[in-house]
């Protein structure tokens, strides 16, 4: 039952707009093969579907809800990765791990999903989700710094003019926020 204001909404679409430019390369190339596509947006249901969980658990401990919703993916994600690489690849990382596969797994696991989700769950909780929707838009930017520092993907061109809006909407949208809050 909240609602935007013009500011957020600026910023939102300014967001999605360099979200669209993030995305067209592969969304171009995935045309062929809409299952990435499709994954794509089930995350992203996904995603919502956790924030309404975070937002409507009040009164209980967040730390708890975080260990179930680190929990609960594991199966389902266990089963899809059995029945589409086999179990020679879904054991691979842990029978034969590589310092690349710890650091990828300690990286998602302690400040992304722990402490990530422990924030992102909390803020959710305490502020109207306009305040702290725009945060969350900040994923695919950090993701692609990362992406360049660890395994040379390569960030350049429309990628970093797409990365430039976003950051532009994501601030129009923190900058609506607090002026809402003055």
């Amino acid at each position: 039952r909240e609602r935007p204001n013009a500011w957020v909404v600026a910023g939102l679409t300014l967001c999605i707009t360099g979200l669209n430019v993030l995305v067209y390369p592969v969304v171009a190339t995935s045309l062929q093969e809409p299952t990435g596509l499709i994954l794509a947006f089930l995350c992203a249901l996904s995603w919502a579907a956790g924030n309404l969980v975070f937002r409507s658990a009040r009164g209980v401990s967040m730390f708890a809800v975080t260990a179930w919703a680190s929990l609960l993916p594991t199966f389902p994600l266990a089963l899809a990765g059995l029945l589409v690489e086999g179990p020679e690849h879904l054991l691979a990382p842990i029978l034969v791990p590589t310092w690349k596969g710890w650091l990828v797994l300690f990286y998602t696991v302690v400040p992304v999903m722990w402490l990530g989700y422990l924030i992102w769950g909390t803020l959710l909780r305490t502020y109207p989700a306009a305040q702290v929707g725009p945060i969350s838009l900040l994923v695919p930017c950090v993701a692609l710094v990362f992406a360049a520092t660890l395994v040379d993907e390569p960030v350049g061109g429309l990628r970093l003019v797409g990365i430039s809006v976003v950051l532009g909407g994501v601030a129009l949208g923190l900058f609506a926020s607090m002026r809402r809050m003055r």
